[in-house]
């Protein structure tokens, strides 16, 4: 336009006369009118483009923060994968249950050798643990300079006061434990140099199913802050790593990080939720998102372990992933296009000249912002490239338009190879070879096509020479504006822990010392047959092997002898397995022989059973020869013909286990075939122990109270007596349910029943003004509940609850109670005794332990057994006993009380031998609180006589 106002210019003034000159005001001001409003649209122009620029700016900032996070989070998701992977691996060895029997074994050592290995080959664990149920170290490994090495057995330490035990081996079977990431501390202060530690354990199980131990491993998250502190040396953003207290654990300086830690430093100073407030509560609030605040872009993740682990509650949130790009930092980033902008329209003013010059730096200033994306774009390419899984992008149509170099290796192709090709074509399809997914069936391009994320913990992909390879991927959807751009997929070779996975699979499938089927696979192998038996209308035998006398075989041998002879009687029991039988060991001296199905008559199918018994006991009596010994064993064996009734697979193996049972309470080395009375007593063991869960759950007991008095008949105490009463059962005596309720383990809950209501009725005989008329109210305790490591606490914590003085509790604990370690014992009955509480011997005289605990142990009473009283005036051999048991409780300055006292001269013959205190019908039978509270107002008062509640 300019050139053509020129030319105009140059036309008019050929053509005029020479005379004619036109005035240079006007041809300026013509110039002007011309100049400017082109000036102000280019300007207007300008402002607007680079207006755009800077959104464009902003936009990618935002989206490299948003992609520096999520790759730094699934760095760091799978590193606590790989955790979890290691812990299970570890679990799952068959020596962890034999070295916590026996420490010191062979298996043990074997166990130790192993886990150096896997230390050194890992070095990314400090520690490596394995704790018993009370919290003490059985085996330690330790990573430092020199390598892994093993902590000699004086060295190792008692961690029961550990946080992460407790909590640990709170947690249900099976479930894995992350702590919270700290500092680690060694003797009461923190480790310096400073060492980040993640602590993670999984509860240990038993061949019975219950807790036998704790695998702990201590992990150097030194790793995790490696990581952080690489991507922020990569990418314009800062990453920081927040704990779900808002705490720094890596900071924006040094002097801000791990302050939770420092009690006596300004802990505000180093906590993410001081410094930016509302963006925390944001975080909490919504998880993980992408926030923008005038404090600047805020990109996080919640690194919940939950999916790292299956512990519940407040375990699933310890760790969020904070990437941020500050208002500064953005204000940096857009100074220079304002800067341009303000200048050219400055410079727009002065003409067109000035305008291209501007035009020109325009252009510049255009390539280095190009520049510097390029620059941006590489470093997103590094980052991409340092990670160790393969990464590949395809466009909305599933066509592949990136690949990391992982990629290329796992994969086989090289990228110019792929670029461009279907990625289902790529990954699930080889030449001629079928596709084992279809195009529409395949998950993968699936979830690519429709948008949706999509995680597959197994499938296969194949390498370029038609090799499958088992792999783990995550599929992302890329969406913009509501529309499918394209998706990320990252993936990784699981082979190694496919490997793993089979021979885990072996172990619980087979027993690795005899290469036999163990009872996971047995009952199956049961099952099968039981079906095709009542189908074929066949009957089949299970024979139960029971290797008489072998736990003394193994102590005075050892086990690696034991192993040896488990080893050789499978090796010939082998020998008389015909086809379709199964032979399986199911313990750690059990066998089992599951016949073929091969008769219809209950009897002929009997007859061969018992010749293959007959051949079984023949071919174990032979010697077995052992390096250095000769051993000979013998077995027990019990018999179950099945199908006789509906028995399942589990019934059928108890049939036999109770025949075998059977057989060894017989005299042992004889076979017995199951019989419906044998089953009999099984029956009611298990009904009453069903009936008692029944009644735990709906409060079915009741507690009764029996006076303790004096000669006068005044009262020292009550003792508290559980009741049950069934619908079904009717009143069943404590006889019959106590004893099945210590076998089953249900007798802690019955115990706290007991004492928890017995303390609320000694609250309120308190508030009643009662207690100086009632004196003690004793509670028996089991030994079970005794023993446990809490025992002091739990019984302060029900104390506390009720709101009583300990000095109104006797605790009756029976002879059995104190056959475990005395020294543990005393300090139990040392730390409540200085409270007040007293504590007496139930049933004395019955037990078998040593008397000398009697000296050793602050006892108050002796309660001679009610065996010894009935009738002690008429039978001098009880006589003697209940003369020795008073005589030896004077002599060490015990009382001593006399339960089941029910007659006048059974009274007056244990006065007459120095016995002062009793229990029994003869003075009051059990009553209910009701009764007692009677009793006592009228003994306050003076109304009742020393009979009337007989």
């Amino acid at each position: 336009m300019k050139k053509q106002a020129l030319s105009q210019l140059h036309t008019h003034a050929a053509a005029a006369p020479a005379t004619h000159q036109i005035p240079r005001t006007l041809l300026l001001r013509k110039t002007l009118l011309l100049a400017l409003p082109l000036i102000t649209l280019l300007g207007i122009a300008i402002m607007g483009y680079f207006n755009q620029q800077i959104s464009a700016v902003e936009e990618h900032a935002r989206k490299m923060n948003e992609f520096t996070n999520q790759d730094l989070y699934l760095t760091l998701h799978q590193i606590l994968r790989n955790i979890k992977g290691d812990i299970r691996l570890l679990a799952s060895s068959p020596l962890l249950e034999k070295a916590m029997n026996n420490p010191q074994g062979d298996n043990a050592q074997v166990l130790r050798d192993e886990w150096l290995v896997f230390s050194a080959q890992k070095r990314i664990y400090d520690q490596l643990r394995l704790l018993d149920l009370r919290g003490v170290e059985i085996l330690r490994i330790n990573l430092n300079n020199d390598g892994a090495n093993p902590v000699p057995p004086h060295q190792l330490q008692d961690k029961s006061d550990r946080y992460y035990f407790k909590e640990a081996m709170s947690l249900p079977t099976g479930q894995i434990y992350l702590s919270p990431l700290d500092l680690n501390i060694e003797n009461n202060k923190i480790e310096q140099p400073l060492k980040p530690m993640l602590r993670i354990a999984l509860p240990l199980n038993d061949q019975k199913g219950d807790k036998s131990g704790l695998l702990v491993l201590n992990y150097l998250a030194s790793n995790i802050i490696n990581e952080i502190n690489a991507h922020n040396v990569l990418t314009d953003s800062q990453s920081l790593l927040v704990n779900q207290h808002g705490y720094y654990l890596y900071g924006p300086s040094r002097d801000k990080e791990w302050l939770f830690m420092y009690p006596d430093h300004n802990q505000d100073r180093g906590k993410f939720s001081t410094d930016y407030p509302d963006e925390w509560r944001y975080i909490n609030r919504v998880g993980d998102d992408q926030l923008i605040t005038d404090n600047g872009i805020f990109n996080f993740h919640w690194l919940s372990t939950n999916e790292t682990s299956e512990a519940p509650g407040p375990f699933t949130r310890q760790l969020v992933m904070v990437t941020m790009l500050s208002t500064a930092k953005l204000a940096s980033m857009r100074a220079p296009y304002r800067e341009t902008a303000l200048w050219i329209a400055l410079l727009a003013l002065p003409g067109i000249i000035i305008f291209a010059a501007l035009t020109t730096r325009f252009r510049l200033r255009e390539i280095s912002a190009y520049e510097r994306v390029r620059s941006m774009e590489a470093n997103q390419r590094l980052i991409l490239e340092s990670v160790g899984e393969g990464i590949m992008g395809v466009d909305a149509k599933g066509t592949l338009t990136f690949a990391n170099s992982r990629a290329e290796d796992l994969i086989g192709y090289r990228q110019n190879e792929m670029l461009g090709q279907s990625l289902h074509h790529l990954i699930h399809e080889c030449r001629n070879h079928q596709s084992h997914h279809l195009v529409d069936s395949c998950p993968l391009q699936q979830s690519l096509l429709h948008g949706q994320p999509c995680h597959e913990d197994s499938d296969t992909f194949l390498h370029k020479n038609c090799d499958s390879f088992p792999v783990e991927y995550i599929s992302n959807p890329i969406i913009k504006n509501g529309e499918l751009q394209g998706g990320v997929v990252s993936f990784f070779d699981i082979s190694a822990r496919k490997q793993a996975e089979r021979h885990v699979e072996y172990l619980v499938l087979y027993d690795p010392l005899t290469d036999l089927p163990n009872k996971h696979l047995f009952l199956d192998r049961l099952k099968q047959q039981l079906a095709i038996a009542r189908t074929n209308h066949q009957i089949s035998a299970l024979l139960y092997i029971d290797i008489d006398r072998f736990k003394q075989i193994n102590d005075a041998m050892g086990h690696d002898s034991g192993d040896e002879i488990l080893v050789e009687i499978a090796r010939r029991l082998k020998y008389i397995t015909q086809e379709g039988d199964t032979l399986a060991h199911i313990g750690s001296d059990e066998f089992v022989l599951l016949r073929a199905n091969d008769s219809v008559d209950a009897d002929h199918m009997a007859h061969i059973a018992q010749l293959a018994a007959d051949e079984i006991m023949l071919i174990l009596e032979q010697p077995f020869y052992l390096e250095r010994n000769t051993v000979r064993i013998t077995a027990s064996i019990g018999i179950a013909i099945f199908p006789l009734a509906n028995e399942n697979a589990s019934t059928i193996l108890g049939q036999a286990d109770t025949a075998v049972a059977n057989a060894k309470q017989a005299g042992r080395y004889t076979t017995r075939f199951f019989k419906t009375e044998m089953e009999q007593t099984t029956k009611s063991w298990l009904l009453i122990h069903n009936r008692l869960l029944e009644a735990l759950a709906h409060d079915g007991f009741t507690l009764v109270y029996q006076p303790k008095v004096e000669r006068d008949c005044n009262f020292i105490g009550v003792e508290a007596l559980v009741r049950w009463e069934d619908e079904e059962l009717g009143i069943v005596s404590p006889e019959d349910f106590i004893p099945i309720a210590e076998q089953s383990g249900l007798i802690l809950q019955i115990n706290d029943y007991v004492l928890t209501h017995a303390c609320r009725q000694m609250k309120r005989w308190s508030k009643a003004g009662l207690i100086q008329a009632i004196g003690r109210i004793a509670i028996n305790i089991s030994p079970s509940q005794f023993n446990n490591n809490n025992f002091v606490t739990y019984i302060l914590e029900h104390i506390s609850r009720a709101g009583i003085e300990p000095n109104t509790i006797e605790l009756e604990i029976t002879e059995r109670t104190l056959l475990s370690d005395t020294d543990e014992i005393r300090k139990k009955l040392l730390a409540l005794r200085e409270l007040g509480i007293r504590f007496s011997i139930d049933d004395f005289g019955t037990g078998y332990s040593s008397l000398a605990y009697l000296q050793q142990l602050p006892l108050d009473r002796l309660k001679i057994d009610r065996n010894f009283i009935a009738n002690v005036d008429k039978k001098s051999d009880q006589q003697r006993i209940v003369e020795a048991i008073i005589l030896l409780a004077k002599g060490l300055a015990i009382d001593v009380i006399a339960e089941g006292v029910e007659t006048a001269d059974e009274m007056s013959y244990l006065l007459q031998a120095g016995c002062h205190e009793f229990q029994g019908y003869h003075f009051y039978r059990p009553m209910d609180s009701d009764a007692i509270t009677k009793l006592l107002h009228q003994k306050v008062t003076g109304l009742t006589s020393p009979t009337a509640m007989q």
